[in-house]
């Protein structure tokens, strides 16, 4: 078993699933509401942009947790994360240019929230898409590479400690986290 695979399913909490399928009733209730047609193009476009979204904030907390094999502590670290991401419940365009390229290039909330919201209300651009599919690739890699790299200078006696380190360093559902932050 790979590693960072195992770190990242080994704790999967069942109650963050409630709140995901709470978080989907919420999006039903709002293309009720808005009158939005349901086609196949619009639920491939909002589930591509969804998945995206996660695996950029997978790969954001991840490359938090790989720092533990450096430092100990890194709580403050994932709580500034967290308090970046509670910006994303703001549009993109409501901040100046200069926070605009932050939160696009380094702390990627654009990608995160911004662009699934578009989606969802037919507004974005078929670029921002194909974008948001390329941030969440490169993001993915760096995160891979920064993980095998972190790897070659750990040394433990005992290896599981490590593991179980970070795990609990990784949030209980980044599902949970993501739609939590989406209501």
């Amino acid at each position: 078993i790979d590693s960072q695979f195992f770190i990242s399913l080994k704790k999967i909490t069942p109650s963050g699933f409630l709140e995901i399928m709470l978080g989907f009733c919420l999006l039903l209730y709002c293309i009720k509401i808005n009158q939005i047609n349901l086609n196949l193009s619009f639920l491939s476009l909002f589930f591509l942009t969804i998945i995206c979204s996660i695996c950029i904030l997978y790969s954001l907390w991840f490359f938090i947790s790989t720092t533990t094999i450096w430092f100990v502590k890194t709580w403050n670290a994932t709580e500034v994360l967290r308090s970046f991401l509670y910006v994303g419940r703001f549009p993109l365009n409501s901040f100046s240019f200069s926070l605009r390229i932050f939160f696009s290039v380094l702390i990627p909330i654009a990608f995160i929230t911004t662009i699934p919201s578009e989606v969802f209300l037919g507004l974005s651009q078929i670029w921002k898409i194909f974008l948001e599919v390329f941030v969440t690739i490169v993001f993915l890699l760096s995160s891979r590479r920064f993980w095998l790299f972190a790897l070659k200078f750990y040394s433990s006696a005992s290896s599981w400690k490590l593991l179980n380190n970070l795990s609990t360093k990784l949030p209980n559902s980044l599902f949970t986290f993501y739609f939590r932050k989406l209501r």
